[in-house]
Formats: C-alpha cells, sequence, structure tokens
C-alpha cells in the first residue's frame, strides 16, 4: 500500500470530494492532504480556516458534533487541540471525522471507507 501527497488543488478538491461540498469555503488555506488505499480508502487533509466558515464545511454532510476536549493527535493531520469533532458514518462502512482546533483556525478531516 502507497502514500499519495497530493499538490495544492489536488488536496483542495480532495477535501472539497470528501466533504461532499459544491465549493469550499474562499478563506480554506495551506491544504494538505494524503490518500492510501488498495481495498479501503484512507484520506486525511489538513488546512487553515477562518472561524466564521464551520458552518459552511458542515453543509454537505450530516455530521453529528461529538463533546471532545484537549489535545488529540489526529492520524495523519498535523496534531492541534482539537475541540470540535464532527463525525459522519456513511453507511455504517467507515468514517469521516471533521476535527477544528478551539479557535476554529485550524481543521482536519480524517476518512476511512470499508
Amino acid at each position: 500500500m502507497g502514500w499519495f501527497i497530493l499538490d495544492h488543488e489536488g488536496s483542495r478538491n480532495m477535501l472539497q470530494n470528501s466533504l461532499e461540498m459544491d465549493r469550499l469555503p474562499d478563506s480554506i488555506s495551506n491544504v494538505q492532504c494524503s490518500s492510501s488505499g488498495i481495498t479501503d480508502v484512507v484520506i486525511h487533509c489538513s488546512f487553515k480556516l477562518a472561524p466564521k466558515d464551520e458552518s459552511d464545511l458542515l453543509s454537505g454532510l450530516k455530521f453529528k458534533r461529538i463533546d471532545h476536549m484537549g489535545q488529540h493527535e489526529v492520524a495523519e493531520c498535523v496534531p492541534f487541540n482539537a475541540s470540535v469533532v464532527y463525525y459522519h458514518n456513511p453507511n455504517n462502512r467507515g468514517h469521516i471525522q471533521l476535527f477544528l482546533s478551539e479557535d476554529k483556525t485550524m481543521g482536519c478531516v480524517d476518512v476511512y471507507i470499508e
């Protein structure tokens, strides 16, 4: 199994597709994604955002908010203090998690689909 690191545009597209959004908010920047998988899909994307765009990130999927406090290292994403966590379970075949920093300026998407 190999890991693939994508360029800027490829990473933006992967983040947009992972969140099932028509368009990412303009404030999304510094997007870095990696992907692997042969039978399962594994995607990790880290990014920066403006706090006002939190609700826009939730517009594509039916996320459930999970109360979470404290330091959390998110898979392959840059570790940060993830105080806001959203979870989506597509057809009980994996998960899509959206982690946001307390100030909602850093985010990470962790995707696992069987």
